[in-house]
């Protein structure tokens, strides 16, 4: 694939940032979607909030003006994480939140691919090694909007109507990344050499996007770091 299109959903985050810039050494054209601008991509959408319908109307018309043959990947790193148990008194501040983070980042930003994606194209959610078919009792808002993302993962892989011919979608499950917001509020336990650098996930990305160890359509992938070393796996 020869200078695919990229949107980059949450482009001007920690993350997003770090994908953006890797796409543009490999000579991608980037558009980046995101609550800010990011100047180093070739075109920013700049959303009033996350993921309404009103933003992926505004992205979905602003994509569509500039890309004339469609879309070759969509990319949504948009999220956040809080800490919670149930029946503490924040906890539907907390729903509130991470719903509209994760949820509905997830859905504005799959919504706007099945509008764009060419055939064979991708699509890339952000699901949470943590909340995969497991208990998050100190993370309650956080885990179930992580397994509502895990859940449209499954369901759009499976649809046969929604997407062009050979879309693949595929879900990445981090254990840790290493963000200057995690670092903010790490433990005096906490090992930095386990926790996942970014421009691990801004290359695999990068390869993704053309073609080169991509993923099944509907697959899971855990990426995680020990002492240094990261790997990624499948994960049913």
């Amino acid at each position: 694939m020869s200078k695919p299109t990229v949107v980059v959903w949450g482009g001007a985050g920690a993350l997003g940032q770090e994908i953006v810039s890797e796409l543009k050494k490999e000579n991608a054209t980037v558009i980046s979607v995101d609550l800010r601008a990011n100047s180093a991509a070739d075109q920013s959408v700049v959303i009033k909030s996350d993921g309404t319908k009103e933003d992926a109307q505004s992205v979905l018309d602003a994509v569509q003006k500039v890309v004339i043959n469609g879309v070759d990947a969509l990319i949504c790193v948009a999220g956040g994480f809080e800490m919670g148990s149930f029946n503490s008194p924040d906890i539907f501040a907390q729903l509130e939140k991470m719903y509209a983070f994760n949820v509905r980042s997830s859905f504005a930003s799959s919504w706007v691919a099945s509008h764009t994606l060419n055939a064979n194209g991708l699509l890339v959610l952000t699901g949470a090694w943590g909340a995969f078919n497991k208990p998050t009792p100190f993370l309650s808002a956080y885990g179930a909007a992580k397994a509502a993302t895990h859940h449209l993962t499954t369901s759009l892989a499976a649809s046969t109507s929604d997407f062009k011919q050979g879309v693949s979608v595929v879900c990445m499950l981090p254990v840790m990344l290493d963000t200057p917001m995690n670092r903010s509020s790490a433990g005096p336990n906490d090992k930095f050499d386990d926790w996942t650098p970014l421009n691990h996930i801004a290359s695999l990305i990068s390869k993704w996007t053309k073609g080169q160890e991509r993923p099944a359509n509907g697959s899971f992938v855990k990426v995680t770091t020990q002492s240094g070393e990261t790997s990624t796996s499948l994960v049913q």
